[in-house]
């Protein structure tokens, strides 16, 4: 039947043009599949099943990669989660991740702020 085919498409679809919504281009976005999805011109975030650690590095990884410099003395990375501030010219990020004690995804913002 037509709903049971083509509604699930649909909704796949739907999901898949709304978490395509413009990001600035300088940040990351982990590949996978993502929840609660928000993004602007000057926020991203959402929720995704991977662990901690993973989302922590990858994004260490590639805000680098995108040109960001971390500053440590204003980040704290522990076991519960991150918050890692970064700078690119006259620009400001601010990476934050942690872990939803309910359904246990990793709940990742990153907020950016012009200098």
């Amino acid at each position: 039947s037509f709903a049971t085919e083509q509604v699930p498409k649909l909704k796949g679809t739907a999901q898949a043009i709304a978490t395509r919504y413009p990001i600035p281009s300088d940040l990351p976005l982990m590949d996978g599949e993502k929840s609660d999805y928000q993004s602007s011109v000057d926020n991203v975030s959402y929720r995704i099943d991977i662990k901690l650690d993973d989302v922590i590095e990858f994004h260490e990884e590639e805000m680098r990669n995108f040109g960001w410099t971390i500053i440590k003395s204003a980040s704290v990375i522990n076991e519960n989660g991150a918050m890692i501030h970064y700078e690119k010219r006259d620009r400001m990020a601010v990476l934050a991740i942690n872990i939803d004690p309910d359904t246990k995804e990793t709940i990742v913002q990153i907020t950016i702020q012009d200098g």
